[in-house]
């Protein structure tokens, strides 16, 4: 998996701070994963998600995808069919923020594959994170 944190520009004109990338090689078979993405941190804040079949997953008999964290595999994005749905975009969740509290929790792309070998398949996870690091450090305080 590849984790982008887009530029100031990217990130103004699509309204998301990361892009996560899912090959075909991160695909497992037979399974259900939950794929860590990125690790939020106390104060973490998640204000909107999108899943974006870019290749659509090609020989499990069944491939789905949902977009949360850990304990809550469905915080963001539901269970969408990666296979063949018919549209570009599977899933697209404006949540109410979701604040990472009291300890860090991971999230992640709860994949669930039927049996056969992947021949094909890439998804993008885009997601609209204010990191509470960034906001600390970015504040931008003049005076007190």
């Amino acid at each position: 998996m590849r984790h982008y944190k887009l530029k100031t520009l990217t990130e103004t004109k699509s309204g998301f701070t990361d892009l996560f990338i899912i090959p075909l090689a991160d695909w497992v078979t037979n399974t259900t994963t939950a794929q860590v993405l990125t690790a939020l941190q106390p104060g973490d804040v998640v204000y909107k998600v999108l899943h974006e079949v870019k290749i659509f997953v090609a020989g499990p008999a069944t491939a789905t995808v949902s977009i949360g964290v850990v304990g809550t595999l469905t915080q963001f994005t539901a269970a969408s069919d990666v296979k063949a749905a018919p549209a570009y975009v599977t899933a697209i969740a404006s949540v109410t923020p979701y604040v990472a509290t009291p300890s860090a929790i991971n999230m992640v792309a709860n994949e669930i594959l039927g049996a056969g070998a992947v021949t094909a398949g890439e998804l993008w996870v885009w997601a609209n994170i204010s990191r509470v690091e960034d906001r600390g450090a970015n504040a931008g305080l003049i005076s007190a």
